[in-house]
């Protein structure tokens, strides 16, 4: 079975989650899909996997230029 990100991020929206818990349900479900493709692909697949929500909100932030 597919995820379609597009209507579970609604769904998540709609149930008042946090940002964190949003980028969060995303992170796994790209995890998830990685786990899905065969072992040759799958590597390369989980290294394109962002970590946790904090570094990704550091990094989001450096690129915009705030402090």
């Amino acid at each position: 079975m597919k995820t379609r990100p597009v209507p579970l991020l609604a769904i998540l929206l709609l149930s008042g989650c946090t940002t964190a818990g949003v980028y969060e349900s995303m992170r796994q479900s790209r995890l998830n899909a990685c786990r899905q493709l065969p072992d040759a692909q799958q590597q390369h697949c989980l290294e394109t996997v962002s970590g946790d929500y904090e570094e990704y909100r550091r990094q989001r932030e450096e690129a915009a230029g705030k402090p």
